[in-house]
């Protein structure tokens, strides 16, 4: 009797050490960096964002080469673009190609981050967050300490790969 009490003792010790990772303790009120490779429709781009607040956004184009350097930011109700000597705001007239990628990103993660609304799930290596957006269903991939992994936006064609972010970047804003 007393084995078959320590093995469940042991059990129960085991797996709360390896439970799922609970949505609720989430705070996206944090600045942060991050390498994306953004698919839309076939072509693939990377870029190097930054969140300065809430709903705010900069951000540099890496690849395809031919716009390398393209500089972007993003406001909630605004893009504004610049490459070389040249640059341009697009105030809320966002062409729709440029509005499907990086700025439905932006978009779609602000959205994201308020927690409202969407399904957010806890499992072993993270938290799955699922809303709708602009009328589209999107997935949001987080890891443990709730960093993004990935974004899905499976109608629009639009899939997302962050990277390079870590836990001690992860910064609160003031």
């Amino acid at each position: 009797m007393k084995k078959i009490i320590l093995i469940t003792l042991f059990a129960l010790l085991f797996t709360s050490c390896t439970g799922n990772v609970s949505p609720d303790n989430l705070d996206f009120n944090k600045s942060f960096t991050l390498t994306t490779e953004i698919e839309y429709n076939g072509a693939v781009s990377t870029a190097d964002f930054t969140r300065t607040s809430v709903g705010e956004w900069e951000g540099v184009l890496t690849a395809p080469y031919a716009l390398q350097g393209m500089q972007v930011s993003f406001t909630p109700t605004e893009m504004k673009v610049s490459y070389a000597d040249f640059g341009v705001d697009l105030g809320e007239s966002i062409p729709p190609e440029i509005n499907v990628s990086a700025f439905m990103m932006i978009k779609t993660l602000e959205s994201a981050f308020t927690m409202q609304n969407v399904n957010a799930v806890g499992g072993r290596d993270g938290i799955e967050i699922s809303g709708m957006f602009d009328g589209d269903s999107y997935v949001l991939r987080l890891d443990k300490e709730g960093i993004p992994l990935s974004l899905e936006m499976p109608r629009r064609q639009l899939k997302v790969t962050f990277s390079g972010v870590t836990a001690s970047t992860f910064r609160v804003l003031p």
